[in-house]
């Protein structure tokens, strides 16, 4: 759970304790930085010039509309600000989405429509195993047939289930995650451990691993995450009591 200053995440374990060092990403929560006092969040203080200015106020509904997920708060009423970035997400339930909005027609996944414009294009035809290699996971819906062009940014992704991947890809050999195994130097180094609850602490997500037992390492990023099910989370980390 420590982090090097320089590092992008700089002593983000520290986040819990809402102490920072200001020279890193988050440091001090300096309203500044991207997320300015997010370690305010358990006590409903931010800045609304952050990132998630008042997003602390989720539980009460109230959200500012220049924020990132201006009134997402209101997502349980399907009530949104087509200018946000999720812009009408809360109709996803109901099948209704902006193609302007991020995850356009997102809704439609069920019905397997997308507009290829849009960041997911097509990947409703997931289920058909049809995607346009030009969309961000493109033929992501070859999953299931461990069909993946490398260049896209999964590439050979769908060589998940049979451990098999190509080290240069973003989450290279992250295929060996049912068998626990990981090249430290990936992204998510020994993630792959994640069904035994073991991981080195120099991961970015450092015993996330513990996920399913309800335990986690305070100092993680997700500090005591792990405890969603059971509705209990400590106020000091990032979604204090968000559960």
């Amino acid at each position: 759970g420590q982090f090097v200053p320089e590092t992008l995440f700089g002593y983000i374990a520290g986040l819990h304790r809402g102490q920072f060092v200001p020279e890193t990403l988050f440091g001090q929560f300096v309203s500044g930085t991207l997320f300015g006092y997010i370690a305010g969040l358990h006590r409903g203080q931010f800045v609304s010039e952050t990132l998630f200015g008042y997003i602390a106020g989720l539980n009460r509904g109230q959200f500012m509309s220049e924020t990132l997920f201006g009134y997402i708060a209101g997502l349980h009423r399907g009530q949104f600000v087509s200018g946000t970035l999720f812009g009408y997400i809360a109709g996803l339930y109901r099948g209704h989405f902006v193609s302007g909005t991020l995850f356009g027609y997102i809704a439609g996944l069920h019905r397997g429509q997308f507009v290829s414009g849009t960041l997911f294009g097509y990947i409703a035809g997931l289920n058909r195993g049809q995607s346009m290699s030009e969309t961000i996971f493109g033929y992501i819906a070859g999953l299931h047939r461990g069909q993946f062009v490398s260049g896209t940014l999964f590439g050979y992704i769908a060589g998940l289930y049979r451990g098999q991947f190509v080290l240069k890809t973003l989450f290279g050999y992250i295929a060996g995650l049912n068998r626990g195994q990981f090249v430290p130097e990936t992204l998510f180094g020994y993630i792959g451990r994640l069904n035994r609850g073991q991981f080195v602490s120099g991961t970015l997500f450092g015993h996330i691993a513990g996920l399913n037992r309800g335990q986690f390492v305070s100092e993680t990023l997700f500090g005591f995450i792990g405890r969603l099910n059971r509705g209990q989370f400590v106020p000091e980390t990032p979604f204090g009591y968000i559960a």
